[in-house]
C-alpha cells in the first residue's frame, strides 16, 4: 500500500476537506452579515461552520495520533 493511500493520510484529507467547508460557511456568514441578512440565519451559518471545523479537528487529531 502506498503512503498516500494509508488510513492516516485519508483522515488528513478528510480533515482538510472539513476545514474547507467550515471556511466556506464562515465566509457565507460574513457575506450575509455584511448585506444585512436576518441575524438568526447568519448565526446558523456560523454554527454549521463550527460543526464542520470540529469534525475537521477530530479527523486531524485522529490522523496525527496514529502518525506519532
Amino acid at each position: 500500500m502506498s503512503p498516500s493511500s494509508s488510513p492516516s493520510s485519508r483522515r488528513l484529507w478528510y480533515a482538510y476537506w472539513y476545514f474547507a467547508i467550515a471556511l466556506g460557511f464562515l465566509l457565507l456568514a460574513i457575506r450575509y452579515w455584511l448585506v444585512g441578512e436576518r441575524p438568526w440565519l447568519v448565526a446558523l451559518r456560523v454554527v454549521i461552520a463550527a460543526a464542520f471545523a470540529a469534525l475537521g479537528y477530530w479527523e486531524w487529531r485522529g490522523a496525527r495520533g496514529r502518525l506519532s
